[in-house]
């Protein structure tokens, strides 16, 4: 049965630790992830979460869903051949943008405080957007 963007990281266990920040965030993320989109979504495995596991424990419900809604893009089905070196994107959290990075075959994105996230999987889709992993969260510049 084909599934939409959250039922992709349900059936993942590399990204139980996303599934479970959308949970907490305000917002009802996993509800809104769940309708029409379309979406891409920038899914940070779960060692990026622990790799900033302190930052992450010192956000509020509010500040969690401004990193979450960082990594989603709407609406659109943005796959990687629609990518372009130095591409600014407008992310679903209030304008905020990164930027995407192509060398070769390597595809990164610098988020809004100049941290970079390396693309480790690119156009998983789902039947309401696309999903690409990061190795690391990026975060916006409104915290």
């Amino acid at each position: 049965m084909p599934l939409d963007v959250v039922g992709h990281a349900l059936a993942n266990s590399n990204f139980t630790t996303l599934v479970g920040a959308l949970g907490a965030a305000d917002g009802n993320l996993v509800d809104l992830l769940q309708t029409d989109g379309p979406f891409t979504v920038f899914a940070p495995l779960n060692s990026a979460f622990t790799a900033i596991q302190s930052t992450v424990d010192g956000l509020s419900t509010d500040q969690l869903a401004k990193v979450l809604t960082y990594h989603v893009v709407t609406p659109g089905n943005v796959r990687s051949s629609d990518l372009s070196n130095g591409q600014e994107v407008t992310s679903a959290n209030a304008s905020e943008k990164f930027t995407v990075n192509i060398n070769g075959d390597e595809v990164t994105l610098t988020d809004a405080n100049g941290g970079v996230s390396k693309v480790l999987l690119t156009d998983v889709q789902g039947t309401n957007g696309v999903i690409h992993v990061l190795e690391s969260v990026i975060i916006p510049g409104n915290l």
